[in-house]
């Protein structure tokens, strides 16, 4: 973690409660975050992720949520589906509209990008599992799109209030 200050790669505004959160999370993992199927940047019960929560500068700023991206039924916490790694912090919809950093779209393709967020909700997540999954079969064929390293590598997550 602390090789990782000053190359861009660490946001230095969160720091303490980056550091917790390198310390808590299982051993043992990649450092990457690049393996689809690893959890390193989850935590596994609410009680880490409240610890981690408190040491942020603006807990307001910040929200804890459930993710899940094998369980597609919508509950009553359901905020809606994001499409991203799973176990990263790279999500589609966050940047190709919210903040675009790394693939942004073309200004030619806004009015595509447009359409294919229409069904994005309230909370700027998709309604349902299967929008989710037409975004991203829509995105990963864009030239300007994240280029996935493994089949799969980019999923449609459920996203949960925690109340």
């Amino acid at each position: 973690f602390e090789p990782l200050l000053g190359q861009d790669l660490v946001d230095e505004r969160e720091l303490t409660a980056q550091r917790h959160l390198a310390r808590v999370v299982e051993p043992g993992l990649p450092a990457s975050g690049m393996t689809y199927a690893s959890d390193e940047d989850l935590l596994p019960s609410f009680e880490l992720a409240a610890q981690v929560h408190a040491l942020v500068d603006d807990p307001l700023g910040f929200e804890i949520v459930r993710l899940s991206r094998f369980d597609p039924k919508r509950n009553r916490a359901t905020l809606g589906f994001d499409v991203g790694y799973w176990g990263g912090d790279f999500s589609l919809i966050c940047d190709t509209l919210i903040a675009p950093k790394w693939h942004p779209a073309p200004e030619e393709d806004y009015e595509a990008l447009r359409v294919q967020t229409r069904r994005l909700n309230r909370h700027v997540l998709f309604d349902s599992e299967e929008a989710g999954w037409a975004f991203r079969h829509w995105y990963v064929q864009q030239p300007w799109a994240e280029t996935e390293f493994e089949p799969g590598e980019i999923q449609v997550v459920r996203v949960d209030a925690i109340f």
